[in-house]
């Protein structure tokens, strides 16, 4: 993804442009011909043509308030080799957590560097220095509590505007069924937007070939879509809601432990969250009513 600007007529105007190739490269399109036998032209133009539905999807969306607003789109096709360029203009947004990096404490990271904090809650506890930083003289359970508050009030924000795009999503008929931080973004108005609309999940689909090696699951999966099942639209409420659960969970999901993970301890944490009527942990942070909402959307 690239930031573009376009200047006309004295006006400056900002963008993003999202460059997509498919397929990736040469080692994709020679493993695909290897392990399917398949016409490689015909193949990957069927993925072509399933990612420009999804984009002509977004198109249609445009200027809904929390789901990113698509520009324009183009196709270049090479006719000399197989390959194909998709060039999309949508609207220049920060990403979660980038935004979350800067409003949320960091585990060891001391409150009184975070200077949006002490604008999302000031009070005595912060006091101003003579050359303008901000100097906590909170105690450590004092700092605790100031954290879960800066998180709720995020989860709630977020958890609020998300609703709002799945909403205007399933009452088109649209499940997005790739619901997880990285496809959230925030515009310079603090309004939460929901985006890519399964575009990297087409493009891991069409290499199948080269991914079929990696190992683990998405860690925002539905039990449904984990046993291989089509999702549905409360597919979309699980992802969120374990969205959300991460973020008031320091940024861990149900059953992960703390400190440092390896690949078998996130595969048995997915496990556990997979069984049936298996109770999941409170996360650390939040109101009881939040945790609530947030519980009953991951029950499984």
């Amino acid at each position: 993804v690239y930031e573009i600007q376009k200047t006309e007529y004295g006006i400056s105007q900002k963008a993003a442009l999202k460059v997509i190739s498919i397929p990736r490269s040469e080692e994709e399109k020679r493993s695909v011909h290897m392990m399917t036998g398949e016409d490689t032209r015909r193949y990957f133009q069927g993925y072509v043509d399933t990612l420009l539905r999804e984009v002509k999807v977004m198109k249609d969306l445009k200027g809904q308030t929390n789901l990113v607003s698509l520009e324009e789109f183009s196709v270049i096709e090479h006719e000399d080799d197989v390959r194909w360029d998709i060039l999309i203009r949508m609207e220049l947004l920060k990403p979660l957590e980038e935004y979350v990096n800067g409003i949320l404490p960091i585990s060891g990271r001391d409150l009184s560097n975070n200077y949006n904090t002490a604008v999302l809650f000031p009070d005595d506890t912060y006091v101003k220095g003579e050359n303008g930083a901000w100097k906590e003289v909170q105690t450590a359970a004092g700092r605790m509590e100031r954290k879960g508050k800066i998180i709720s009030n995020f989860v709630f924000r977020l958890g609020i505007d998300m609703c709002n795009a799945l909403r205007i999503c399933h009452d088109k008929g649209i499940i997005h069924r790739d619901i997880k931080p990285s496809n959230i973004f925030v515009n310079e108005n603090d309004d939460f937007k929901l985006g890519d609309f399964g575009i990297s999940r087409i493009l891991e689909s069409a290499s199948q070939a080269t991914v079929t090696m990696k190992q683990g699951t998405p860690a925002y999966m539905s039990p449904e879509v984990y046993k291989g099942n089509r999702p549905d639209f409360r597919s979309d409420l699980y992802s969120l809601g374990l969205t959300l659960y991460w973020y008031l969970n320091d940024r861990r999901l149900p059953f992960e432990p703390d400190g440092s993970m390896t690949p078998y301890d996130i595969e048995k944490a997915m496990a556990c969250r997979m069984e049936k009527d298996r109770e999941i942990p409170l996360p650390k942070y939040g109101a009881d009513e939040l945790k609530s909402v947030v519980l009953k959307a991951i029950s499984y």
